[in-house]
């Protein structure tokens, strides 16, 4: 009898041994694997639920701007957001309109995004912010106040001064076949593409 126990304990005893080095290993790496894991969990999520929100306030920018946009733009942007990877937070962006109550939704939409959005209503108030603080890009109008070239003099004006901040024309209407005005980055009148700008701009930056 004995010997038949000993037998069936000496067959457990490999068991055994593996679920208390389970056990020990457990113990030894919990704490760093939820630190690890956990978080990232908690992004995943709450990347869904700004990736919704990001996504429907495109759609409204877009439907303002009497433009389209498709699900596959919406995912191609969505994944240059996540493939970047840094915490937009630390980015800020100033953005020039003289009207900016009509411009809310596009700020907005950068905000979802994470990015830190002052306003400047003039070129002096923006030259003034721009003293005080670093922009890491200005978004800008360029008629200002019946003034057509104000956003052009502007960028003008900042490049005299050795200022090399990256600025993107964002405007209500854009005739294409006048291209690119120097000194710029880019221009628009799409928020998708406005979007796409702010990302190139960041990914050279870093």
């Amino acid at each position: 009898m004995s010997d038949t126990i000993t037998a069936e304990i000496i067959k457990i005893i490999p068991s055994l041994l593996w679920v208390i080095f389970s056990v020990i290993i457990l113990i030894l790496f919990y704490k760093p694997i939820v630190k690890r894991l956990v978080p990232k969990v908690k992004e995943l999520k709450l990347f869904g639920v700004e990736a919704a929100f990001f996504q429907e306030t495109l759609r409204k920018a877009t439907a303002l701007k009497h433009s389209k946009i498709t699900r596959e733009d919406e995912n191609i942007l969505l994944k240059r957001i996540q493939a970047i990877g840094i915490d937009f937070s630390v980015k800020s962006i100033l953005w020039i309109d003289d009207r900016p109550e009509l411009s809310y939704i596009d700020r907005n939409l950068l905000s979802t995004i994470g990015f830190n959005v002052e306003i400047a209503e003039t070129s002096d108030e923006s030259l003034k912010k721009i003293n005080e603080k670093e922009f890491d890009i200005i978004i800008s109008d360029i008629i200002r106040n019946e003034d057509h070239t104000a956003g052009l003099d502007f960028l003008k004006k900042i490049r005299s001064t050795g200022n090399n901040i990256p600025l993107i024309f964002y405007l209500e209407f854009l005739d294409r076949d006048k291209g690119v005005p120097a000194f710029c980055f880019g221009i628009t009148n799409e928020p998708k593409e406005m979007i796409h700008l702010v990302l190139d701009i960041i990914q050279r930056g870093n």
